[in-house]
């Protein structure tokens, strides 16, 4: 499985596979499509270059560095991005302090 989490700077599209993810996490945040409070998930990439990418689980739509993703021009959509962000959301994990300095060079915030 792959991910699509963000367009580059010079608008080429990043390919972000599982082995490349660092921690996928659930939170409850406000959604800007939905106008309300919502289920999320986020995949952070295990790459420092590349922001964390959170999708709502109601509505599909994605952000990365406060940038809504572009939507795709397909049919269903939403239906897939709903569901591949809510099997995320069934297997969310959180990466080890260890993972953590071998992927951005810190502690993740434990003060070592």
């Amino acid at each position: 499985m792959t991910y699509e989490p963000s367009s580059c700077a010079s608008g080429g599209r990043v390919t972000i596979t599982r082995s490349g993810v660092l921690e996928i996490l659930r939170k409850i945040s406000n959604c800007p499509t939905c106008e309300g409070s919502q289920r999320f998930v986020v995949v952070v990439p295990a790459s420092p270059y590349y922001g964390p990418t959170s999708t709502c689980l109601a509505c599909g739509d994605s952000w990365t560095d406060g940038e809504r993703h572009e939507r795709p021009f397909r049919p269903r959509w939403r239906k897939e991005a709903i569901a591949e962000a809510k099997r995320d959301w069934d297997n969310a994990f959180e990466a080890t302090d260890e993972q953590r300095r071998e992927a951005y060079g810190f502690d993740g915030g434990t003060g070592e």
